[in-house]
């Protein structure tokens, strides 16, 4: 009896977020692996440092050597086409996830717990998972608003002429701040897809070793 009393509560440890972002929060930033936080420092140093030398130069110059509306358009299509091909990878994971996950298997990561972890094994192949869905779901959906809103005389354009007339320098200012986010994303959604091949090889050995018992 307190052996099921063990297995139905962390079973219930499953079930205790009660949305998507819930489960995300579980999640580790990508940059708690040394490689990752290596790529992005010098990812970011050159992406940042390029968009403040071109924003410096405007001042002197006047002359917008970037056409961004342009730039961005081609990112958001090609991050539509990128996204939506990466998320069906990511279902076909996941349905391998469960092919290779059998009852006896569940219960013996349900009571294994990392040095360090608050979340049990099982858990954290889930929580892996999700945190890579959520990231390309939410860049698909930046691109596919971006198609909708940031074309010539849209939404965004609109309020760029208006932020304009407050300051000329406004709207330059965040479209390069848009430029740094956006290239930083596409680096991060590339380290996440390396992590989530990595899990995916875990998972698929695990399976593997528990089928030869």
């Amino acid at each position: 009896m307190p052996e099921h009393k063990d297995i139905a509560d962390l079973l219930a440890g499953l079930f205790a977020e009660r949305n998507l972002w819930e489960l995300y929060k579980q999640s580790k930033a990508f940059y708690h692996n040394p490689f990752n936080r290596v790529a992005s420092i010098a990812a970011g140093t050159l992406i940042a440092g390029f968009a403040v030398v071109h924003f410096a130069q405007l001042g002197t110059t006047g002359a917008n050597r970037v056409d961004f509306p342009a730039l961005f358009l081609i990112w958001a299509n090609d991050g539509v086409t990128y996204g939506a091909t990466i998320l069906g990878f990511l279902l076909a994971g996941f349905a391998v996830l469960f092919a290779v996950l059998r009852p006896h298997t569940v219960i013996a990561l349900l009571q294994i717990t990392r040095p360090g972890e608050h979340l049990c094994e099982l858990k954290l192949i889930f929580v892996a998972f999700i945190d890579v869905f959520v990231h390309y779901t939410a860049f698909l959906f930046w691109c596919i608003t971006y198609l909708v809103l940031g074309g010539k005389d849209g939404p965004f354009d609109f309020i760029g002429r208006f932020l304009s007339t407050i300051s000329p320098l406004l709207p330059v200012g965040m479209t390069h701040a848009v430029f740094v986010a956006w290239g930083m994303w596409f680096l991060v959604l590339v380290l996440k897809l390396k992590s989530f091949i990595y899990n995916l090889y875990q998972t698929l050995l695990l399976g593997m070793a528990d089928s030869v018992k």
